[in-house]
């Protein structure tokens, strides 16, 4: 290959590796999968944890919003019920209407 083509086969190959990039952002950004995501009861409680509260409570603010899609089973449902009076006080603060019951 001639040593002067270099640098230009170079700059044109990072162009479309770019452009390569920027179009799957681009359809990654209009593809909006809603990660999954299971709890349990230490979730809930952690609402009331000083350590985990202030990210308990913002991933719980992302299932109300929709941007997340949450998953709890049913013995983490009975856990829950047989669980501390601060966090069923919690658990009713979060309103857990949006979240999708599993049997198990």
């Amino acid at each position: 290959m001639f040593l002067f083509l270099k640098p230009i086969v170079r700059q044109h190959l990072r162009s479309k590796a770019i452009m390569k990039m920027r179009a799957f952002d681009f359809y990654r950004s209009r593809i909006k999968m809603k990660q999954r995501v299971y709890i349990d009861t230490s979730v809930v409680g952690g609402c009331e944890d000083e350590e985990f509260s202030m990210r308990s409570i913002q991933l719980f603010e992302e299932f109300r919003q929709g941007l997340r899609s949450t998953i709890i089973l049913g013995l983490t449902r009975h856990e829950l019920e047989c669980a501390p009076e601060t966090v069923k006080i919690s658990k009713l603060k979060l309103g857990l209407s949006y979240i999708r019951l599993v049997a198990t």
